[in-house]
């Protein structure tokens, strides 16, 4: 019997803090194709796309944000894609637990299009000081 390769699954993650964002180039559409794009070079699989239209990176409770937790703590997710961190959080104890959370808790590896040389190293170093 032939032996079927699953590709490991991942996530796309978008957000728009407000309504102009929409047409400029952090826009959903804009982020789901880079985020894609990449996520097809790493040999992963698109589970889902998650987004979250028009809500502030503060809130921490954002039906995005929370739809994307549970698909990690019920599916099997190796990557989350985002095109960058503020996509999560711009405040660093804000990404610093959600980063935490997929990572530590949940093995999920986060990857940022546009800081894809260092992951998020530069994350724990700032709280590291």
């Amino acid at each position: 019997m032939k032996k079927v390769n699953k590709k490991p699954k991942a996530i796309i993650y978008c957000r728009v803090a407000n309504k102009n964002q929409i047409s400029d180039t952090s826009s959903l559409e804009e982020q789901r194709n880079k985020c894609k794009d990449e996520l097809g070079k790493g040999g992963y699989e698109l589970l889902e796309v998650v987004s979250d239209n028009g809500c502030s990176a503060n809130d921490m409770k954002r039906a995005g944000l929370c739809r994307l937790k549970d698909l990690v703590s019920r599916k099997d997710v190796s990557a989350i894609y985002i095109s960058d961190y503020a996509r999560l959080s711009r405040q660093p104890k804000h990404l610093l637990e959600i980063l935490t959370y997929f990572e530590e808790e949940h093995s999920v590896n986060v990857v940022s299009i546009a800081n894809p040389e260092d992951e998020h190293s530069s994350c724990y170093m700032l709280w590291a000081v």
